[in-house]
């Protein structure tokens, strides 16, 4: 079920995948629910559906497992750049935690922790969670909680970092990181207790959003009889890992002293859930036993809540989310984020995984659909209307993949390069660039002498061309009303356009006066 109380399935049409949203509810004389979502993503049957509040993330069951997201009103959201299919993590805003290892020396495994932010694009951090020189066994159990995630690692035994005890031992270590990677708690769980001994890589768990952390750990627990000196017991725990301390502490034993031999329970089944006061899990019977189906067992517990994050979906309020309009993004530096790593592919270009472009097509609550994002640092009016190609750049026509498509939002920004801005700019920090300088001279003569009669140019052509039937309107108005402002974005419905060459002189007297006091001073 997702956040906006639908429920949500995948299914085979003639184009393809669909992700169909159902009401939960009937009405009356209904013998089917009513279909309140359909649309088509690039997903097959075989997917996982994994709901969080701004939508759904479709998880391929493989061990390469990148989540592919989509808001409740179809709009493609991208797909994380990480992914280990059985030991990842989501967290009710859509963050998405998944383990990452690494071999070295004597082939010791070590364990890290990345989290990816839809939100952002692209995976923000990863921190090490597994004890220096500790070698790691298995995967990793990840549980999110409200402000951040908690790691259960099964590894060495250390007597500090990078010295192992001596014979081997294994146990788990549990690490609480916050939402920025930052390392809150560690703790080492023990092997035995007075009651017994736990048994080895035996370990179920599931978190609530505060952080408490229910553990279920299979025990050989002492009888005292000789003739059967253990028997099977589960040990039931709470943990707060913001806290550091212990919630809740018991042991689950059968009968110790039953006429012809004692009997136990260990755990089976399904992994653990949590509801509001109530831990539930399933396990057998062990040893001398009349029964020996898997049950269900509830364990009541004042305090705890609902798994995380399936509580905090069940109660969130989904905000509006519109229906998607294809988007494309053109221009330079501006729109192409030039200086914010990360980039998204390796060229000149340095589009940024967080350009303004990918940062409002990735909010959900907008309706801009990212479809082509060709911006490109550096980047003159000429690239924009006839390509790129020297030693650095492989760039077609940015205008031509107007074309390939059915745009309803563009944004561009150009003329900037054109005018030898940069230089410009270099001139107020390190000479001078006030009206009288040649710096300013040189770039005020390319806004009168060459953007100007380009633009104009640019616009007459669109405005006669074929793609703007319909649009016209639309296009001479914003013309018109484009205002004079520091910024040099602008974004036009149904077509493309250029920054006015009144916005970069605006942009070359803010910089000059910010840097050098009113016109006319140095």
């Amino acid at each position: 079920m997702g956040a906006d109380g639908n429920i949500y399935a995948l299914t085979q049409a003639a184009d393809g995948t669909h992700l169909i949203g159902l009401a939960p509810n009937l009405a009356s004389g209904q013998t089917q629910p009513t279909k309140v979502r359909d649309f088509k993503v690039s997903a097959d049957c075989d997917y996982v559906l994994r709901p969080y509040k701004d939508g759904i993330a479709l998880s391929y069951p493989h061990v390469d497992d990148r989540p592919k997201y989509y808001s409740y009103s179809g709009k493609y959201l991208g797909q994380a750049s990480i992914g280990d299919w059985g030991s990842d993590a989501f967290g009710a805003e859509g963050r998405f935690f998944s383990p990452a290892y690494t071999w070295s020396g004597s082939n010791v495994k070590s364990a890290a922790v990345s989290m990816y932010d839809p939100r952002k694009g692209t995976t923000t951090w990863t921190t090490p969670v597994s004890t220096p020189g500790a070698n790691v066994q298995g995967s990793l159990q990840l549980h999110t909680i409200n402000n951040g995630v908690v790691a259960i690692i099964y590894e060495w035994k250390m007597v500090s970092d990078y010295i192992p005890v001596t014979p081997t031992e294994w146990v788990f270590t549990v690490v609480t990181l916050d939402n920025n990677g930052h390392e809150v708690r560690r703790v080492t769980l023990p092997n035995q207790d007075a009651q017994g001994t736990y048994q080895a890589a035996s370990l179920a768990s599931v978190a609530d959003a505060s952080g408490k952390v229910a553990f279920l750990r299979n025990m050989n627990l002492s009888t005292g009889d000789s003739a059967n000196p253990t028997a099977s017991g589960i040990f039931v725990g709470v943990y707060d890992a913001v806290s550091g301390t212990w919630f809740y502490q018991k042991i689950m034993s059968g009968d110790m002293s039953k006429a012809g031999g004692p009997n136990g329970y260990y755990l089976s089944g399904p992994p653990p859930v949590l509801t509001n006061n109530i831990l539930a899990f399933v396990a057998q019977c062990d040893g001398n036993c009349s029964d020996y189906n898997p049950k269900l067992y509830a364990v009541k517990m004042t305090g705890i809540g609902m798994d995380y994050p399936r509580g905090a979906i069940l109660s969130a309020t989904v905000s509006a989310q519109p229906a998607p309009r294809s988007y494309m993004a053109l221009g330079d530096s501006f729109s192409s984020g030039e200086g914010v790593p990360p980039f998204v592919d390796d060229t000149a270009c340095h589009r940024s995984a967080l350009a303004y472009s990918r940062v409002n097509a990735l909010n959900p609550s907008l309706t801009l659909q990212l479809d082509k994002f060709v911006a490109c640092s550096g980047a003159q009016t000429t690239h924009v209307l006839n390509g790129w190609n020297d030693a650095d750049h492989s760039e077609p026509s940015q205008a031509s993949v107007l074309s390939s498509g059915s745009p309803k939002v563009v944004t561009i920004t150009i003329g900037g390069n054109d005018i030898g801005f940069a230089n410009f700019a270099k001139a107020c920090v390190l000479g001078n660039c006030n009206s009288s300088s040649a710096a300013y001279t040189e770039a005020d003569g390319k806004i009168r002498n060459v953007l100007q009669g380009t633009w104009k140019r640019r616009i007459r052509s669109s405005w006669r061309s074929p793609r703007l039937q319909g649009q016209r309107s639309t296009f001479w108005a914003t013309h018109r009303s484009l205002p004079i402002s520091r910024e040099a974005h602008s974004v036009i419905h149904g077509v493309a356009t250029c920054t006015t060459t009144m916005r970069v002189k605006s942009a070359l007297r803010d910089t000059h006066g910010q840097m050098h006091g009113p016109r006319g001073t140095s």
